[in-house]
């Protein structure tokens, strides 16, 4: 869901998820670059995510690899060597024009720079001024920095001159006001009504099932799933503890991610929403409902 809200927000800017080093563990990592790639991003910066899930790895030359040679032009000059067709660095320290002129003696094998920096906006202006000023006009600009819904729209009202974006941190935060309580929803004998006292704790009992209709989401109960129109949302995965249904590349499920989305009003989409997408409940959930 952040992932398909900061995409939103690029509006058509490609993104790229370089929130692996933040996650807490290989496997988390993982999982949550295939998010980022399920909600719209384009590549990751987790390598071995990328050669399991089909995907471009991204990553540029980072401050590690120049801090390792002792200056810009040894480091430069080693990556030309080693990577020769892939030309993704960091912009050297210094000011912007000092850093484009340290690049430029390479600039047959840049072809994008990264510029991270809290002022982005207005650094990128001076990374793009520099870079056609020396005649690399070709060479794409990829931002970060603390990059988040509110930071990328900005980005795209000030017409910033940054070609790609690169989203870490706000990634791994979970979004305001949203928390995770597990309730067991149903047993052998039936949906059994019984007092919620956890905060935000579900009060409708019963296994469901998600319909998008027309004009809004109704959570029913499976059994009478058949009584009402609408696309079902909800696939079981396991049953019985055997897999039932394979998990699809993860291409396919960024498609059907992007063609839900589209499906929505624009309204809904925005980001704020100017409205919220109505659910509702069926009258036997509501009948079984704790209030």
């Amino acid at each position: 869901t952040r992932a398909s809200r900061l995409a939103h927000a690029a509006q058509g800017k490609r993104l790229y998820e370089f929130a692996s080093r933040r996650m807490a563990g290989p496997e988390a990592s993982l999982l949550g670059a295939r998010s980022a790639l399920v909600g719209g991003f384009y590549a990751t910066s987790n390598a071995l995510a990328a050669a399991a899930l089909g995907v471009p790895p991204m990553g540029t030359l980072s401050d590690g690899f120049f801090a390792a040679y002792g200056s810009s032009s040894r480091a430069l000059e080693a990556f030309s060597v080693h990577f020769p067709s892939v030309g993704f660095v960091n912009l050297p320290d210094g000011s912007p024009f000092e850093a484009v002129k340290a690049l430029e003696p390479y600039r047959e094998l840049i072809r994008m720079v990264r510029v991270d920096s809290s002022n982005l906006a207005s650094d990128s202006r001076m990374v793009r001024q520099a870079l056609n000023r020396t005649g690399m006009n070709e060479v794409r600009i990829l931002g970060s920095g603390s990059l988040d819904e509110d930071a990328i729209r900005g980005l795209i009202l000030q017409r910033a001159p940054v070609d790609l974006l690169a989203v870490g941190k706000a990634l791994v935060k979970p979004m305001p006001g949203l928390g995770f309580s597990y309730r067991l929803a149903e047993i052998w004998r039936g949906p059994d009504p019984e007092p919620c006292l956890h905060p935000g704790g579900a009060r409708v009992p019963g296994r469901k099932q998600v319909l998008r209709q027309a004009e809004g989401d109704l959570v029913c109960h499976v059994d009478e799933e058949h009584l009402f129109e609408g696309q079902p949302l909800l696939q079981p995965l396991v049953a019985q503890g055997e897999r039932v249904l394979e998990v699809p590349p993860v291409q396919e499920s960024r498609q059907r991610c992007l063609d839900a989305l589209e499906a929505l009003p624009p309204e809904v989409r925005a980001s704020p929403p100017d409205r919220p997408w109505p659910v509702r409940l069926s009258d036997r959930l509501s009948q079984l409902s704790l209030g």
